[in-house]
């Protein structure tokens, strides 16, 4: 009797745990965001109309053997320095490991971030992928947002490739402006892999995710950013992206690219993946910020900066925009 009794306890225990897992990755319950315990208020990037906010997607860059040249130590204080120039309201980081995160934390301090800690699982490939879900990083000003609610982890979780870090992983967060300015903001970042037919099937997944969570928040703009590894001139990729009509993309999550590719010099190739150098290796950027059509925005700039020994903060370039909420101009007093 006894036996049967701490079985069905176990049971329970599994159980409950599993929903709880399951509740927590589809967004049931509220999310956390983690920052340091001490925050310093940063100026608005617009103060003198605080419906326009700045974002930024930036791929820093893991630190990693094939990178020793380059390592986390010797540039991490410029990215954080770049980071924090711009005043930048929303930042989606991608290719950010755990021990990176918690550098960015420390020194972020005007800043909370999603998500806080990786979904660690009982073997070796769980544990793997529950690190991956960690390195698209999303940060909000803490004295601007307040996160409502937030999920992240894999784009196609019944579909896992061979590689494990070939899987697509994103990161939602909803963020409610502090000011009552804005409406609520529905934020995706994300990193899309190299293979061109399992990015284009993440992008169309992508539009599917995002229309769960329009019907949840039906007055929310969105915005989807982060290293695509696949330009405008990648059609397949490209057009599930924006989510032009086709086979496989919901009605209505129709996103616009906030590059002006008219502004391109004749000649010159702008992509964002630079290899450290500064030399883009892509005719066209790769490190992307799509909108909702209701936000007005200023074309995305590519920031170039780095050190005069030439010394960039990582192999991408970042990728920066302002987006306008329609209405009339406030002041801040």
């Amino acid at each position: 009797m006894a036996k049967k009794i701490w079985m069905f306890v176990a049971l329970v225990v599994v159980a409950g745990g599993t929903l709880l897992v399951w509740r927590s990755r589809s967004g049931f319950f509220p999310a956390a965001a983690t920052g340091p315990a001490h925050v310093v208020k940063i100026p608005l990037a617009h103060p003198i109309n605080p419906r326009t906010i700045s974002v930024m997607t930036a791929n820093i860059a893991l630190d990693t053997p094939t990178e020793s040249q380059y390592p986390w130590a010797r540039r991490r204080a410029l990215v954080v320095q770049v980071l924090r120039k711009y005043h930048t309201d929303i930042i989606g980081t991608q290719a950010c490991s755990p021990v990176q995160t918690a550098y960015l934390s420390h020194y972020m301090t005007g800043y909370l971030h999603y998500p806080a800690h990786a979904n660690l699982g009982a073997n070796v490939f769980a544990s793997l992928s529950g690190a991956l879900e960690t390195w698209n990083q999303i940060w909000f000003k803490a004295d601007r947002f307040t996160l409502v609610a937030a999920v992240h982890g894999l784009v196609r979780p019944h579909h896992l490739q061979v590689n494990p870090t070939e899987n697509t992983y994103y990161s939602l967060v909803v963020l409610h402006d502090r000011l009552g300015i804005l409406p609520d903001i529905i934020v995706i970042d994300t990193h899309l892999r190299h293979g061109n037919t399992n990015a284009a099937l993440c992008a169309r997944k992508l539009h599917w995710i995002l229309a769960r969570w329009e019907r949840r928040f039906p007055h929310a703009p969105a915005m989807l950013m982060g290293d695509m590894n696949h330009p405008k001139s990648d059609a397949m990729v490209y057009t599930g992206l924006c989510g032009n009509p086709g086979p496989g993309i919901p009605p209505g999550t129709r996103l616009r690219d906030t590059f002006d590719y008219q502004a391109r010099p004749k000649g010159v190739l702008w992509g964002t993946w630079q290899q450290f150098k500064g030399r883009p290796v892509i005719a066209l950027p790769s490190d992307l910020i799509l909108v909702s059509p209701t936000w007005r925005f200023t074309p995305a700039q590519i920031m170039r900066d780095h050190t005069p020994t030439g010394l960039y903060p990582s192999d991408h370039y970042f990728v920066m925009s302002d987006l306008t909420w329609p209405g009339p101009r406030k002041s801040i007093q």
